[in-house]
């Protein structure tokens, strides 16, 4: 068995053995769970930036949508003007 002994603050030291004793867990167990969730792979994070890019893309739609539609009516009010101008 490999041993882990990285140093943490001593306020960290109290807060691990709090909530491991508060959720009657060991301090290796907290240590190994918080661990190998930051390790993680990203998977969930990779969900959260997926939604948030479709969400994106949606709104440039939606800009582009309003964009042809205003360059549209400008089309039509210059060709107006310039029809009564002549």
């Amino acid at each position: 068995m490999n041993s882990l002994l990285p140093y943490v603050s001593r306020d960290l030291q109290r807060q691990l053995r709090a909530w491991a004793a508060a959720k009657n867990l060991t301090e290796s167990a907290v240590t190994e769970a918080a661990l190998s969730e930051y390790f993680d792979d990203g998977r969930e994070d990779e969900g959260v930036i997926v939604r948030r890019l479709e969400l994106m893309n949606q709104a440039v739609a939606r800009l582009q949508n309003d964009f042809d539609l205003l360059s549209d009516a400008f089309g039509h009010y210059v060709r107006h003007v310039i029809l009564d101008a002549l």
